[in-house]
């Protein structure tokens, strides 16, 4: 609300401009825009390929590595609780 009544506030006091739009300006959230969309596309694809590695990697595990694996995480965080 305060951005509204600050808008507001400035209208009455005549302080706000209608202009006309700027290629300029347009062109620049345009590349930052695909710039982000880019960005985006890359750690998506960057977990994607993440998750479909660790999921091979667990298919692959026998019930006894996945016991060896499940200790190790619990050493792991119990040193973390320990600190």
């Amino acid at each position: 609300m305060k951005k509204i009544n600050f808008l507001m506030k400035l209208h009455k006091e005549n302080k706000l401009l209608v202009v006309e739009p700027s290629n300029e300006v347009k062109e620049a959230y345009w590349q930052r825009s695909n710039e982000s969309l880019s960005s985006a596309k890359a750690s998506i694809k960057t977990a994607e390929e993440f998750i479909s590695e660790m999921h091979d990697f667990i298919a692959k595990l026998t019930e006894e590595e996945t016991k060896s694996y499940r200790e190790k995480a619990i050493q792991l965080f119990s040193e973390d609780d320990e600190n």
